[in-house]
């Protein structure tokens, strides 16, 4: 799909999942969480966007891309994404590569800790009957996006980009570093997600011990 609007590297959508009960986790599980996305600008946030996905499904790049054309189309302007990691709702795996393909914008995956892709993989080939597809996503990226990078403001950060340089990448990271080492639109991100997720199960579970 092509975007012509121009790219804003003061303009941020970083995504985060919500909490989940260890009980709806699995393979083809019937519950989701929630995936919310907060907008920065001029690292002030504007507002966020919130949508579900499946725990442990294979939703989480659809339902990035709807949330990240409205954003283009709302804003008429490409934004650079920041992911919380590569995996959300347990192994749902959001896809940067096609992210960045689609809307021609540049995408920082973002973890405190570094990245071991040996052990996820082991991981998936233990619980998923299609471990390869979810493994061949992470695999695609480490081999075509940046060498993993360091990132020592506040702490280490780690971080992998497609879209800009490492310069751009550290420049962009460290300027959303506002209060400590994650990226304040990531931490925002990820306390809405959480305490909305948690009501929702609270409420869930509820009804359904009724």
């Amino acid at each position: 799909m092509e975007v012509n609007y121009p790219l804003d590297k003061h303009l941020i959508v970083a995504f985060e999942d919500g909490y989940f009960p260890p009980q709806t986790k699995g393979y083809k599980s019937k519950y989701k969480t929630l995936l919310v996305s907060v907008v920065f600008e001029n690292s002030k946030p504007k507002y966020f966007k919130m949508t579900l996905i499946s725990i442990d499904g294979l939703d989480a790049t659809k339902k990035a891309m709807e949330i990240l054309r409205e954003v283009i189309d709302r804003e008429r302007k490409r934004p650079i994404v920041l992911l919380g990691g590569i995996t959300f709702a347990g192994f749902n795996i959001i896809d940067p590569l096609i992210i960045h393909k689609e809307y021609n914008i540049p995408v920082i995956v973002v973890s405190k800790d570094k990245p071991d892709n040996d052990k996820v993989k082991e991981a998936l080939i233990k619980n998923f009957p299609d471990w390869m597809e979810r493994y061949g996503i992470i695999e695609r990226f480490s081999s075509r996006a940046s060498k993993l990078i360091e990132v020592c403001k506040y702490g280490k950060l780690y971080i992998r980009v497609v879209g800009l340089n490492e310069f751009e990448a550290k420049s962009i990271i460290s300027k959303t570093q506002l209060t400590g080492g994650i990226p304040e639109p990531l931490r925002e991100a990820k306390a809405i997600a959480s305490a909305i997720a948690r009501v929702y199960f609270q409420l869930l579970m509820s009804d359904e011990k009724k």
